[in-house]
């Protein structure tokens, strides 16, 4: 159990509010955070977790223009 108990944190929790971040600057940190998060936490470069790749991917691409 514990060992998914990281993937249903980022999954419910931090994916979840993703979705409600609204402004420029908001989303700018967010995307910092996100990648992050892919990129520097051991648990998101097991398999387990690739989907996790997929939601950061859209979270990007919703908007780009914010990011601008």
């Amino acid at each position: 159990m514990c060992r998914r108990m990281f993937g249903m944190v980022v999954e419910k929790l931090f994916v979840a509010d993703l979705q409600k971040v609204s402004g420029n600057v908001d989303r700018k940190i967010c995307a910092v955070g996100v990648t992050k998060i892919l990129t520097e936490a051991p648990a998101m470069l097991q398999a387990d977790y690739a989907n996790l790749w997929s939601v950061a991917e859209s979270f990007y691409f919703s908007s780009p223009a914010k990011f601008i």
